[in-house]
């Protein structure tokens, strides 16, 4: 990191950019550089970069690096409120020049996991790209928990996913029931029945997402209250290789 004594005296507070000061707040917002890079849709060396063009220009350290991510400096907390108050001024006056033009065009920054994205995703592009339409959709994709943190922390506007969120300000809503499914070869599940016997989850080689998972989180409430536990063979959270591991194996999902 860049310190007081590594800035070059030639530069200057105007040599700041909003990308920086952008960078910067999602940064100090998440927590760490990887959960910026999923948020803005940028590398992490390209955030990494500009944050310490940054700290050259303000001639202090922004963050303090740790084992599980950054911490803000004495020096990025007394400069956070500062960057938040530019970037909403020029929310503002971006949207007040809209106003003027006579052309408003509403942004909405819709989160949505990637099992959902299939249905919700195809529909609401079409009609955003629409000539008359007057609403942006920026989308974001992630695992429900996490959708559901940048809902909370205001970096989202709303957010499908399979987690309910129990914050001040933040409202849940139910959009569709959904029945969760067993998928497995054969040779391992049998026949089966429907509905297939929630006691039987606890001997199957399955296949689950990490914990904070919400379809986990059901599977062990439900084992936990007939004495039973959730022993998956394999924690994933890339849904799109979940698939992999059905073929030619004997691993389940639940789904």
């Amino acid at each position: 990191m860049v310190t007081k004594a590594d800035t070059p005296r030639h530069l200057h507070p105007d040599a700041i950019s909003l990308r920086q000061i952008r960078y910067f707040v999602e940064v100090a917002r998440s927590g760490s550089l990887t959960a910026a890079s999923r948020a803005l849709r940028v590398s992490q060396p390209a955030i990494g970069q500009q944050i310490k063009l940054l700290e050259a220009v303000l001639g202090v350290e922004l963050f303090e690096r740790h084992s599980r991510g950054v911490a803000l400096s004495e020096a990025g907390k007394a400069w956070l409120p500062h960057a938040d108050c530019i970037l909403t001024a020029m929310k503002a006056a971006h949207e007040s020049a809209l106003d003027l033009g006579g052309n408003v065009q509403v942004t909405l920054r819709l989160g949505v996991t990637p099992s959902l994205a299939r249905s919700v995703l195809p529909p609401l592009l079409h009609r955003s790209t629409l000539p008359d339409a007057s609403l942006h959709v920026d989308f974001f994709e992630g695992m429900s928990h996490q959708l559901a943190d940048l809902v909370t922390s205001g970096h989202l506007d709303a957010a499908f996913g399979y987690q309910p969120v129990n914050s001040p300000g933040v409202t849940s809503l139910a959009f569709a029931d959904e029945a969760l499914c067993v998928v497995g070869p054969l040779s391992t599940i049998g026949e089966g029945t429907s509905p297939f016997p929630v006691e039987r989850m606890a001997e199957l080689p399955l296949v689950l997402g990490r914990n904070p998972n919400r379809i986990r989180s059901l599977l062990e409430t439900a084992l936990d209250e007939r004495g039973l536990q959730v022993a998956p063979k394999v924690e994933l959270d890339l849904a799109g290789l979940k698939r992999d591991f059905l073929i030619g194996s004997d691993y389940c999902v639940v789904s």
